[in-house]
């Protein structure tokens, strides 16, 4: 995303907070979040109703019934409207995670991905959890999601917006082939 959309974004993610954080629970965060996952996985959505023939009108039609289907409330249906009056419905899957992480890092929880090469057992799981939450210090608070990534080969990585840890063999891999590629000088 090119830096004025990612100002323009973080701008509308925070108006949005300003007006609607005490509406905000949880639930509404996480229905948030899971149609900021459907336009992620279903790019062409946002693409296709921005062709210049579609009313206003017909657009926002469209994206109300897909508010309506995904329950997201009231206030992001206002959003919604506001970005298809200033032309930047395409801002909207940005926003939307902007105002995720922004409401979570307001009150002091950061989300990670702790991918793995194999699936995790449930202890496993846990010693990962407690690792992260003693890097981040006590005042932050942790929330993963696990995923697997066999291309990793082995090892683990813990990522966030802000953070990465990684220990892996296909890192250890990525860092032999750049000193190889800094000595033959290509």
């Amino acid at each position: 995303m090119l830096i004025t959309s990612e100002i323009l974004a973080k701008k509308y993610a925070a108006a949005y907070l300003r007006c609607y954080r005490d509406e905000l629970s949880d639930e509404k965060l996480e229905r948030l979040a899971f149609f900021e996952r459907f336009l992620a996985t279903h790019k062409g959505v946002l693409l296709s109703l921005t062709i210049p023939t579609l009313t206003i009108e017909a657009q926002t039609h469209i994206l109300q019934k897909m508010a309506d289907h995904f329950h997201v409330t009231e206030g992001l249906q206002k959003l919604i409207a506001l970005l298809i009056r200033h032309k930047r419905l395409v801002l909207l899957r940005f926003v939307l995670r902007l105002v995720h992480d922004l409401y979570y890092q307001g009150k002091g929880i950061i989300f990670f991905t702790i991918s793995s090469s194999h699936a995790l057992s449930a202890e496993e799981k846990q010693q990962l959890l407690a690792f992260t939450h003693s890097i981040m210090g006590s005042s932050i608070q942790v929330r993963a999601i696990f995923a697997v990534e066999p291309e990793m080969i082995a090892g683990i990585r813990i990522k966030s917006d802000i953070y990465l840890w990684e220990r892996s063999i296909n890192k250890l891999l990525h860092q032999v082939q750049q000193t190889m590629i800094q000595r033959v000088g290509l």
